[in-house]
């Protein structure tokens, strides 16, 4: 699919998914969406991401919780964004325990244009959360917009860069890309969960099971205000994937 914003033909895979390291100045540019642009979901998806989000809250309220912040996110008086990086399994215990964490601070969050995502939008919504759809495949260019217009108003950003279609633990360039451009650090999520249900689902999702124990690491941030080179860039790359996967 491609995306025509002011006589120009951009590429969603080319902007999430490709290794080009270089600012593309059209995005400078482009813009804003117009309403007939937005994705506009079912009733019956809105109610059913509202359920979910009130669902993921109690829950949320029943687990032991230990957190360790070598970032500094939680702090409230912190006055500068990051981009989080999360897998997609993960979301269901994210929505309370970012609320309970760093709910003080403002975020957009990347979700897809498929209906699963306008169910997690109306129940990250739910918590205060904006929401950016596009991925990969559909829209990617005009959520990269929204993305990197949140994080110059100091806003975070909230990724999952398995998402939406995987593969599962595989970190996808577009972070990297949308954190270089705008010079802001990476601070990828670890949430150790001691019991949980695990659905069938291509990203095996996990569900933790009331009372449980979960350790939620917040990782030291990932500077990228330098440039990279094709090789920096996949070792950077590679490394970050790395320690979401020691901590998860």
């Amino acid at each position: 699919m491609r995306l025509c914003y002011a006589e120009e033909s951009v590429s969603d895979e080319t902007f999430l998914t490709g290794n080009s390291l270089a600012r593309d100045a059209r995005l400078d540019n482009l813009p804003p969406m117009s309403k007939s642009q937005e994705i506009r979901g079912s009733v019956k998806e809105r109610l059913l991401g509202k359920c979910v989000s009130w669902l993921c809250r109690i829950w949320g309220f029943t687990y032991r919780l230990k957190v360790n912040d070598l970032a500094g996110v939680t702090d409230k008086q912190r006055d500068f964004p990051v981009v989080f990086v999360v897998w997609h399994n993960r979301l269901f215990a994210s929505i309370p325990l970012w609320k309970k964490t760093c709910g003080h601070y403002p975020v957009v969050a990347l979700m897809s244009a498929s209906r699963d995502g306008t169910v997690l939008e109306a129940a990250v919504s739910s918590v205060g959360v904006e929401v950016a759809r596009g991925s990969s495949s559909r829209r990617g260019a005009a959520a990269l917009i929204l993305l990197r217009k949140a994080l110059r108003a100091k806003k975070d950003a909230y990724i999952t860069p398995d998402g939406p279609r995987g593969p599962v633990y595989e970190l996808q360039p577009g972070v990297l890309k949308l954190a270089l451009a705008e010079k802001i650090p990476i601070v990828s999520i670890g949430m150790k969960m001691h019991s949980y249900w695990e659905l069938k689902s291509w990203d095996k999702f996990r569900i933790p099971k009331p009372f449980s124990r979960i350790e939620l690491n917040y990782d030291a941030p990932v500077s990228m205000d330098q440039p990279l080179n094709e090789e920096e860039f996949e070792a950077l790359r590679l490394k970050i994937q790395e320690q979401m996967s020691k901590t998860n």
